[in-house]
């Protein structure tokens, strides 16, 4: 069920009327909202509702007497099963498979058996949030839940199940716990943040999508037409990915929870290290409370240093995908991080905003050329074949962005007059086209015209977002 789709409007207009009809008793609504998550799971596929109950029950009935006798066995039990169903569902077909190959190199052909389990989606982000949930109640920063109705609505919130964000009991569980009123200034700023979301996810990110499968369909196409498809696909992962977000965080707030921010303007990062702490926030932020923190942080030598970011990247790149080239993405991203912090990189400014001056535009223009460099590896398991397409983009990708560069400089100097210049080529494009081939292929230039003008939009307004 997609947030953009029929199904989903009208699923979540009946459930929104339902919920705010119960809103004087509290445990109602949340077996409502429990039921209509399950609903939501289910529809994808009911079979893993199985396992959604199972990772709920078992996570909430550990975490009950590790804080009551503090006892680090059952977290470390929680936590173990949770991660070890995770393994099992995504990663064991990954290992089998290149164990296999490892062996066949020495000659020795051994039969491993593979389970063949379609991955249960949403499991990488539900998992994740139990995990928080189990060293956290150890830890004692949070209580318990001890209704249990409470803790499945938590773990279940259909909003954020699929993709996110990863919320912390801390943050989601009183607000479900506790009775929620309605906010006319919430619940408006969520409607225009689904807006906002569906916007980046159809406008932008599916036309981009269309374009990359074909650019992509054939590897060997110009250099032009494959430096345009690196381009778009960095473009299509940021908006299909934080558009989802965004949605999430706007249904959320319709219901009367605040669900926090998990990109904030990444493609406005100035250096490496900032371009981390706005991309993906929830993601890295769990990765640096509960694997660097705890694998000593940056309080230990250079060399202990650069081996926990390193493994931080690592691991960062094998939840994305059960592939090689997820790992190498990761392993690129985690040497360019250990370069940043060794030349003394920090991840903030004095201002959070850039202005608009040359040096922060050649910055800027520098991390997104870095992340469309290194996303590519993103589009193809094959290694050999990303790496070729980076190989002869990579010039023309340099050229694109010095060009770039220079027009956004002379948009600095002419800002008043560039948007009528802009509307005034754009309109002698489609009239030309029109007076040449007809009114038809007009509209088609006029149609086609939409998705460049949707990217510069979604720049331009993030940008005074």
């Amino acid at each position: 069920m997609q947030f953009h789709s029929v199904v989903f409007l009208i699923f979540f207009t009946i459930f929104f009327i339902a919920y705010w009809a119960l809103n004087n008793h509290t445990k109602v609504q949340n077996g409502l909202l429990l039921l209509s998550s399950y609903f939501f799971y289910g529809w994808w596929d009911w079979r893993f509702l199985g396992l959604l109950a199972f990772t709920t029950i078992f996570t909430w009935g550990m975490a009950l007497p590790a804080c009551e006798k503090r006892t680090k066995l059952c977290t470390v039990i929680s936590v173990v099963v949770n991660i070890g169903v995770l393994i099992v569902f995504k990663y064991f077909n990954f290992f089998s498979d290149n164990i296999l190959k490892l062996l066949s190199v020495f000659g020795w052909n051994v039969d491993i058996f593979t389970i063949k389990i379609l991955l249960p989606i949403g499991i990488s982000f539900y998992i994740l949030q139990a995990v928080c949930y189990s060293i956290d109640v150890y830890k004692c920063t949070i209580v318990p839940e001890r209704n249990l109705l409470t803790f499945a609505s938590f773990m279940a919130f259909f909003p954020q199940l699929l993709a996110g964000p990863i919320e912390r009991g801390a943050d989601l569980l009183p607000q479900i716990r506790n009775r929620r009123l309605w906010n006319y200034d919430l619940a408006v700023n969520g409607a225009r943040e689904i807006l906002w979301g569906l916007f980046k996810k159809i406008t932008v990110a599916d036309v981009c999508n269309q374009y990359v499968n074909w650019i992509f369909e054939d590897c060997n196409s110009s250099q032009i037409l494959l430096s345009l498809g690196v381009i778009l696909y960095t473009i299509q992962i940021y908006c299909d990915f934080s558009g989802y977000c965004n949605i999430a965080r706007g249904l959320a707030a319709l219901l009367g929870i605040k669900l926090s921010i998990n990109f904030k303007y990444p493609l406005f990062s100035r250096n490496i290290a900032e371009f981390w702490h706005r991309w993906h926030i929830t993601l890295m932020t769990f990765f640096r409370d509960y694997v660097y923190i705890p694998m000593g942080g940056s309080r230990c030598s250079k060399i202990r240093l650069c081996l926990n970011i390193l493994t931080v990247f690592l691991i960062s790149g094998l939840w994305h995908g059960v592939s090689c080239n997820y790992l190498v993405w990761g392993a690129l991203w985690g040497i360019c991080m250990i370069v940043a912090r060794l030349v003394g990189q920090k991840n903030y400014y004095k201002k959070s905003v850039a202005v608009l001056n040359y040096k922060d535009i050649l910055k800027i223009l520098s991390i997104f050329l870095l992340t469309t460099t290194t996303f590519i590896i993103f589009r193809f398991d094959n290694l050999s074949v990303s790496f070729n397409i980076l190989r002869r983009t990579g010039p023309l990708l340099v050229l694109i962005f010095a060009v770039i560069y220079l027009l956004v400089l002379l948009f600095l100097s002419l800002r008043r007059y560039m948007l009528c210049i802009a509307t005034i080529v754009a309109l002698s494009i489609v009239v030309i086209s029109g007076i040449s081939n007809g009114v038809g292929y007009a509209v088609f230039v006029a149609i086609r015209m939409i998705m460049p003008v949707a990217v510069i939009a979604v720049f331009v307004t993030e940008w005074w977002g």
